[in-house]
């Protein structure tokens, strides 16, 4: 049985990657190139999403940084320990 467990853990992550490749193909093969350029081609479009991109990404990203942040290795005792800390509250 924990054959079966082992070949199942080593093949998941190759079936998920083989499936999400195929799928980005997939997608990739029906675009039209001209459909897909065409709002490229609107500057307002383009620099409103720009400027969004670039505003709410960080604004996004800030709170999570601050809930992550890598502890001291000197109030946890060492700097593996803390990296541990770090990883369980980043889940």
């Amino acid at each position: 049985m924990s054959d079966l467990f082992s070949v199942t853990s080593a093949a998941l992550p190759i079936c998920i990657v083989a499936f999400m490749v195929c799928n980005l193909v997939a997608v990739g093969l029906e675009l039209e190139v001209r459909g897909a350029l065409a709002p490229l081609a609107n500057l307002r479009f383009v620099t409103v999403v720009m400027l969004l991109d670039w505003l709410l990404g960080p604004a996004f990203a800030w709170p999570w940084l601050q809930q992550c942040r890598s502890p001291s290795p000197t109030r946890s005792g060492s700097y593996s320990s803390a990296l541990r800390q770090q990883r369980r509250s980043c889940r």
